[in-house]
């Protein structure tokens, strides 16, 4: 929730750490404003999801571009 403490400080990570958040909406959360802020990589939630939605398309048999 809005205002939630992180469970760790992202600076605290090795510099060639990737940060990943599940969490679509907003798509940079706090954790991920930090972490790219400390100059860590960072993958958000609405890439994670659209690259499910592809591999689910594919498994159900669908053909994408």
């Amino acid at each position: 929730r809005a205002g939630d403490p992180l469970p760790f400080a992202p600076r605290d990570l090795p510099a060639d750490a990737l940060v990943v958040d599940v969490v679509t909406e907003p798509e940079i959360t706090p954790l991920l404003e930090l972490a790219r802020q400390s100059g860590r990589a960072i993958h958000t939630g609405v890439q994670l999801n659209h690259g499910q939605a592809v591999h689910t398309a594919r498994f159900f048999g669908f053909t994408l571009p």
